[in-house]
């Protein structure tokens, strides 16, 4: 087993590397310890990373609060992620830090199983908590842990204890390195669009690469390199010496070039922004993430900024180069504890209530449509009546319906009855002058 510890300046950094692992599926989350609610910090990212820089903020003094533990075990190890959580806590509590709050990975990206604990160097009172001779206390901590776990012992193996670094294996020399990082390179530029140096290199900084400038007489220069987890740097690559050439001079050709389309998909990303959020009354930064997501915008932080990825337009807009209501820092102010989703169901209910009323309105056109026949024809007239029609006919229709019968029945009588009579007394009258013709 080998343990390494690293601190540094930014917490928000040795979070976001471990999350990104999760979301990219090649680690989870095993625990969540010492948050005033474990189960709501499980639920909502945010308030993963604010109570660890709420730490960190109570003793200014401290320049690096971040703590950040890889525990290695040699390839042959099976072990379980409930096992891999005791392994983790003995190690937190027997160097000072098991009351304080952090969080557990477990990786899965290397031959080797290891997990990841990330947490702060100040406690709840504002205090440094000590790490004097905290590299001898690890190794007899390691000691310790391999005999009463059984496990496979460091110094016997040939494992090494250098951490991984991005894109690499143990022994991996400068040239593979540099053919790494020519070919991610020359696939990001061919996949996506970007607006300025700036915006390319924030990206490159989420696949593992820095980007680094330095001004000279005539044009700045640009140098590559791949850069591990806990900060540590290879060997620089100049631009001029990868296969693509991606110097600053063709940097910025390149990216002026794109800039009319870049413009037009700026505005297209705001256009998405602005839809999402006004859809929902309260949201929390993870849902914001999670509903762009499904309208192919990968929302990515970086030094505290959004890089918003358009992986359906191929193009990475950093926030800067939208209006300043979608930067990080202004939506902080508006993300909640928890998504309110009332106005999307109300637009639901309003459209449903719509498709209803307009069927309801089809349906008494129908109806009025199918009550009309012809119930009776006199020379030629037809005369309408009105039916039953359907179970919701009441009282009161039903009445005016029969009177209306009532009345369309003695029209129709009436004329027949007078003619009834009328040619009853002509026969009557032809009958008595025939007799009198008779009689004479």
């Amino acid at each position: 087993m080998v343990i390494r510890i690293l601190t540094g300046k930014d917490v928000a950094g040795a979070v976001r590397y471990n999350e990104q692992k999760v979301e990219q599926g090649q680690a989870e989350r095993i625990q969540i310890a010492n948050y005033p609610s474990n189960e709501i910090a499980q639920k909502y990212p945010q308030l993963r990373l604010q109570l660890l820089e709420q730490y960190a903020r109570l003793n200014p003094g401290i320049q690096k609060p971040s703590v950040h533990l890889a525990i290695a075990f040699h390839p042959t190890e099976v072990l379980r992620a409930d096992q891999l959580k005791v392994i983790g806590e003995k190690v937190m509590t027997e160097i000072g830090f098991g009351k304080q709050p952090y969080l557990m990975y477990q990786h899965h990206d290397t031959q080797h199983p290891h997990i990841h604990i990330v947490s702060v160097a100040v406690d709840a009172n504002g205090n440094k908590i000590s790490d004097k001779f905290i590299k001898n206390r690890l190794q007899k901590i390691r000691r310790r842990l391999e005999t009463s776990f059984e496990l496979v012992q460091a110094e016997r193996t040939t494992l090494s204890q250098e951490p991984r670094r991005v894109g690499e294996g143990a022994g991996v020399d400068l040239q593979s390195t540099k053919q790494t990082v020519a070919d991610k390179v020359k696939r990001i530029l061919e996949t996506y669009s970007f607006g300025s140096v700036n915006s390319f290199k924030k990206y490159l900084e989420s696949e593992g690469i820095t980007l680094n400038t330095k001004a000279g007489r005539s044009q700045s220069g640009i140098t590559y390199q791949h850069v591990n987890p806990e900060g540590a740097n290879n060997r620089p690559i100049k631009a001029s010496g990868l296969p693509s050439r991606p110097t600053h001079a063709r940097l910025t050709d390149l990216f002026s070039n794109q800039a009319d389309r870049h413009k037009r998909e700026c505005k297209t990303v705001e256009t998405l922004l602005q839809k999402r959020l006004a859809a929902y009354r309260t949201l929390t930064e993870h849902d914001y993430k999670q509903s762009l997501r499904q309208v192919g915008i990968k929302v990515q932080e970086t030094e505290g900024a959004y890089l918003y990825v358009n992986s359906r337009a191929k193009v990475v807009v950093y926030e800067t180069e939208l209006d300043k209501d979608y930067t990080r820092q202004e939506l902080l102010k508006r993300f909640s504890q928890m998504t309110e989703r009332e106005p999307i169901e109300k637009l639901d209910l309003l459209s449903q209530k719509s498709q209803r009323a307009d069927v309801q309105k089809q349906t008494k056109l129908n109806d009025i449509g199918a009550r009309k026949r012809p119930v009776s024809r006199v020379e030629g007239l037809e005369i309408a009546s009105t039916e039953k029609m359907g179970v919701k006919e009441d009282a009161e229709k039903k009445t005016n319906t029969s009177k209306v019968m009532d009345q369309t029945v003695g029209l129709i009588e009436k004329p027949i009855e007078e003619e009834l009579v009328q040619g009853q007394m002509k026969k009557n009258q032809k009958k008595n002058k025939q007799r009198k013709i008779r009689r004479m």
